[in-house]
Parts: C-alpha cells; structure tokens; sequence
C-alpha cells in the first residue's frame, strides 16, 4: 500500500511539473484568442507534439495552417489548435 501511495505520489509531481511547463509555453504567447497566431514551432508546443508531426499533420489536411502570404510562413490561429485538440488525431506513443 505505501509502495502504492508512493507511486502515485511520483506520478502527481509529474503532473504538476507538466503542468507548470504548460502554463509557462502559454503565458509566453499572451496573445487574444481572436487574434492568436502561432508559428509551426509554437503549434508543436500547444499541442505537445513534434515539429515534423506538425508538417505531417498538415500535408495529410488533419491540420489547418494560415499561410502568411507575404513571408510564405505557415502559421496557426488558435481556433484551428484547439479543434484539432478537441476533434483531431491522438499523438503517437512516441509522443507522449
């Protein structure tokens, strides 16, 4: 039983440092929902993913980019982040 408690002990200090590093990627970017863009870099971020899976999920249409016209960036508005979290794929094992 203590082994136990012990274990989820660990596990729940895991969770608020995943958590406190969530907090700090968000307060980075203090931007309106409105107007929210993020990078490719900053999208991988928010949704706690890898770069490349980001380029992947964009090439396979699971994720919708703004493109950036004049600089030919691809960038994210929060909207669309947020209906992949809600709506989208589940990351891979090696992801999380």
């Amino acid at each position: 039983m203590k082994e136990e408690l012990a274990q989820l002990n660990l596990k729940m200090d895991a969770l608020l440092a995943e958590m406190k590093e969530l907090k700090a990627v968000l307060s980075k970017t203090r931007r309106t929902p409105a107007t929210a863009k993020y990078t490719v870099t900053e999208a991988a971020a928010y949704l706690r993913l890898s770069v490349p899976r980001v380029y992947e999920l964009v090439y396979t249409g699971k994720l919708q980019p703004i493109q950036h016209k004049k600089y030919s960036r691809l960038l994210f508005s929060a909207e669309a982040l947020n209906h992949f979290l809600h709506n989208g794929a589940k990351p891979t094992a090696i992801e999380t």
